[in-house]
């Protein structure tokens, strides 16, 4: 499997577990700037949910929290900001 097809995968993953848990999902890879995307905006309640999906085939490079660099949080900010 290629690294789009994992990732769409991954992303598919997360949405089915979000909606079993309640969450709405309004938006996926949504671009906010050539330097932004989030593949995830969800909501559940009254609350508006970012989410970053890293999906891997092991944590032999590293763990998917470890993936998610300080760019990619300051990017998701000045996006939900918006």
């Amino acid at each position: 499997m290629d690294n789009r097809k994992l990732g769409n995968a991954g992303e598919d993953l997360a949405c089915r577990y979000l909606q079993k848990e309640g969450y709405e999902i309004l938006e996926r890879n949504k671009h906010y700037s050539r330097f932004c995307e989030i593949d995830i905006i969800a909501k559940y309640k009254n609350t508006h949910i970012f989410v970053e999906v890293k999906t891997r085939k092991s944590d032999a490079f590293g763990t998917p929290f470890e993936a998610i660099t300080k760019a990619c949080l300051l990017y998701t900010s000045d996006a939900a900001d918006e």
